[in-house]
């Protein structure tokens, strides 16, 4: 009976590797979708993990690929915003209007406030 154990683990071993090589996603039991506010599933951001660092314009990399994603995802921007990870001019713009929404200075950096209200804007700046 020891070797039945190992073969049902062996074969969702197997199973789970197949599924990820074959590009479809095998979800915990335990695992939920992020809800809005509105009640309705919306995509996690997960580029970046750890302390929000201070971004400013031409800053590139996985922050600001996060700040992109937000924008998209949480803020009411009206256009999307391209994920590119580079502060660039359209990255800019929507920062600005995220900031003037949630009654921030607009200075086009990206501190401590901003990623607040990036992460949890005020509900007439949220989607």
């Amino acid at each position: 009976m020891r070797h039945r154990g190992r073969l049902v683990t062996g074969l969702a071993t197997t199973a789970l590797t197949a599924g990820l090589l074959a590009g479809t996603a095998v979800a915990s039991a335990d695992a939920a979708p992020s809800r809005n506010s509105a009640g309705t599933a919306e995509r996690e951001c997960n580029y970046y993990h750890g302390r929000p660092p201070v971004i400013r314009p031409g800053t590139s990399g996985p922050a600001v690929l996060q700040i992109q994603c937000l924008i998209n995802t949480r803020s009411n921007y009206p256009d999307p915003v391209p994920e590119t990870g580079d502060f660039d001019p359209p990255t800019i713009k929507a920062v600005g209007y995220v900031q003037r929404c949630n009654g921030i200075a607009v200075d086009g950096v990206i501190g401590p406030r901003t990623w607040r209200a990036l992460e949890h804007p005020i509900p007439a700046c949220a989607k």
